[in-house]
């Protein structure tokens, strides 16, 4: 079944490596236009490249550090100058590099890795979500 997003924009956090990179290589060939979110700009910048050959479809790479309200609201405008208004948001930042035992991890650690893995997905909803919801989607 093929499933097109023509006229479509997506924005997808942790979207220069893996998972977050398959999903813009898929959304970009289904006719969407893609706006990739990660820290490092030569990763994102890459793999921009990577899917603008692949796919020929229009593809924006915005560095942001997701544990920071103004950065994703500073890549969420780009990205909407760039390509459009945001119609489909994909939250795929997430970590577990703790490998300890619970017993013996800190409660810094858990508040790091749950202020990546939810409150920034949670930051970023409401901020990309919310101008969705203005738009009546």
């Amino acid at each position: 079944m093929e499933v097109r997003l023509d006229g479509r924009t997506a924005l997808i956090t942790g979207g220069s490596l893996g998972l977050g990179k398959a999903m813009a290589m898929m959304f970009a060939e289904s006719g969407a236009k893609v706006a990739i979110v990660a820290r490092r700009q030569d990763v994102l910048d890459e793999t921009k490249k990577e899917i603008e050959a692949a796919t020929g479809g229009a593809v924006g790479a915005y560095s942001c550090n997701v544990l920071e309200k103004s950065e994703i609201e500073a890549a969420h405008a780009a990205a909407v100058k760039d390509l459009g208004p945001i119609d489909i948001l994909i939250n795929n930042v997430g970590n577990r590099d703790i490998n300890v035992p619970i017993a013996e991890e800190s409660l810094a650690d858990w508040q790091a890795m749950m202020d990546l893995n939810v409150t920034s997905c949670f930051v970023t909803t409401k901020i990309v979500g919310g101008a969705m919801l203005e738009r009546g989607q």
